[in-house]
């Protein structure tokens, strides 16, 4: 097993690698609804809004010592942004036990920062951004749990 650098029971999976012993801290998990102004009619002064489209992204800092990143995770991110594809992420804030809150939807990276090196030369840092690509298959919001 890889070294686990977090003492905490998240479960964390992009493109089918399990991610988890790497999560270092989850920047940034929404899930919002896109407001569409429907306004109409002359004279009118003040917006009309109305819900639109739900959306769902992430940001999240995963530290890697350099040989574990050139063999892990290196492969799956190249693949996935070199070739413009989507990949799922499944996220469980409490571990991926039967019952336990998930996420799980097709993103795309949208942004990567990194590998940045760190002070001890042998670790990097990288940080993700992800955007879904469609409608999660769960998601901790609507009831989404591990089976």
């Amino acid at each position: 097993m890889n070294p686990v650098l977090n003492s905490n029971d998240v479960f964390l999976s992009l493109g089918g690698t399990d991610i988890s012993a790497y999560f270092t801290a989850e920047t940034s998990r929404e899930v919002s609804i896109n407001m569409v102004d429907v306004t109409h009619g002359s004279g009118v002064e003040w917006s009309l809004m109305r819900p639109g489209l739900k959306s769902y992204s992430m940001s999240l800092t995963l530290a890697y010592k350099v040989n574990l990143y050139q063999t892990d995770i290196e492969p799956v991110l190249t693949s996935i942004m070199a070739n413009d594809t989507q990949a799922t992420l499944i996220y469980g804030p409490e571990g991926q036990a039967s019952g336990k809150p998930r996420d799980e939807v097709d993103v795309f990276i949208e942004s990567m920062t990194g590998p940045t090196l760190t002070i001890e030369k042998d670790m990097v840092v990288i940080e993700l951004s992800l955007v879904a690509a469609g409608e999660p298959v769960a998601y901790i919001g609507g009831g989404g749990v591990f089976a």
